[in-house]
């Protein structure tokens, strides 16, 4: 991890201040690119998708390999064509009669699936069929994870290991090609501190808590964010796997971070008439005792672990191998970070309102006034 410095940076950072990396990666992005990076800040769930936009087999084979399966590895295929076996019965047990042949054909594969889902705007039967049966996937194959990481009992050092590393490889590998990643660093919370926010939270249950394990990443500016989301949904966070509702964004609109890039500003004026907003952003405190001066671009993924080698036991072959591990990620420019190290919006006073909150609700106040 490197240090921060204390440069002073510009809110909009001139466009030849981004690396020849970055502005590949920005040359290199799409209107589904862009819809997907919307999911992440908005926190919109995919299953409301009616299409997808794949256009290449190259599109395909890495959408897959970011939600931890190899087109290329046969056990991979089996499992991906059980998982199709499975929703399409399910589907077939909901609408009997309704679903399209060519659905039902043994030979359909996962790209061939893909493909007819990202039909052209003019939806047809099978295009919507096609969608229906990839989130009934979508659906199963989450399910099935979750069951695998339950019951095979794997322990939490190894699992949040795991996680670090591949966080960690993505990040660097940013930061070797150029990427202006200022800082970086993950944290793991310990069961005392969950015990805080949890008293601290009016939810006061274990599966509330979305940010056991949390990375920060802190850009050079705000420029800097839409090139590093573009990459991180490439490598470690399927746009599919975005928790809905778990985004809360008040650094900086969607329609205005795509203004910092002339090829972009069409589709952020679209974006802007269409939100029927300005400057506005829309942002929800997950947490009461964060500050609203604390600014911050905030998603939570469930990141997809390969878990062959964790696993000695063919017992939970039926559960694939992969598990799916919440993230909570907070992406914020330099010059945002320091002005939320300073005032309400710093983490020692954050700290202070939740001790104040688990005090009251504790008791604590009336122990001491007796």
């Amino acid at each position: 991890m490197v240090n921060s410095t204390s440069t002073v940076i510009p809110k909009r950072a001139p466009l030849n201040d981004l690396s020849p990396e970055e502005a590949l990666y920005i040359s290199k992005m799409s209107i589904s690119d862009l819809e997907a990076i919307r999911l992440v800040l908005q926190g919109n769930s995919v299953i409301d998708w009616f299409r997808l936009d794949f256009k290449a087999d190259d599109e395909i084979e890495l959408f897959l390999k970011v939600n931890g399966y190899d087109i290329h590895n046969v056990q991979d295929q089996k499992r991906l064509d059980k998982i199709r076996l499975e929703s399409l019965a399910y589907l077939e047990d909901r609408y009997p009669h309704r679903i399209p042949a060519e659905l039902k054909d043994p030979d359909m594969t996962i790209q061939r699936l893909l493909y007819l889902a990202s039909r052209s705007f003019k939806r047809s039967t099978l295009q919507i069929y096609a969608c229906m049966l990839l989130k009934i996937m979508h659906t199963v194959n989450h399910i099935d994870g979750r069951e695998l990481l339950h019951r095979c009992e794997l322990r939490g050092t190894d699992i949040f290991t795991a996680v670090e590393r591949k966080v960690e490889n993505a990040v660097r590998t940013m930061q070797d090609e150029g990427f202006h990643i200022v800082d970086f660093y993950g944290s793991h919370k310990d069961k005392f501190s969950m015990i805080s926010k949890l008293l601290a939270k009016k939810e006061n249950h274990a599966a509330a808590i979305y940010d056991k394990i949390r990375f920060r990443i802190i850009t050079s500016t705000v420029a800097d964010i839409l090139p590093m989301l573009y990459f991180l949904g490439r490598t470690i966070c399927p746009f599919n796997y975005i928790i809905p509702g778990g985004s809360h964004n008040n650094l900086v609109s969607f329609a205005d971070l795509l203004e910092h890039f002339p090829s972009f500003r069409h589709y952020a004026a679209y974006m802007k008439r269409k939100t029927n907003i300005t400057r506005q952003l829309s942002f929800f405190r997950e947490n009461e005792h964060t500050s609203s001066e604390f600014r911050v671009i905030n998603f939570v993924s469930d990141i997809p672990i390969r878990v062959d080698e964790m696993l000695y036991t063919p017992d939970f072959i039926d559960l694939g191998r992969i598990i799916y591990v919440t993230v909570e990620f907070q992406i914020m420019d330099q010059m945002n970070y320091q002005d939320n190290e300073m005032g309400e919006a710093s983490h020692m006073k954050y700290k202070q309102r939740q001790t104040d909150a688990v005090n009251d609700r504790l008791g604590m106040r009336h122990a001491d006034s007796r």
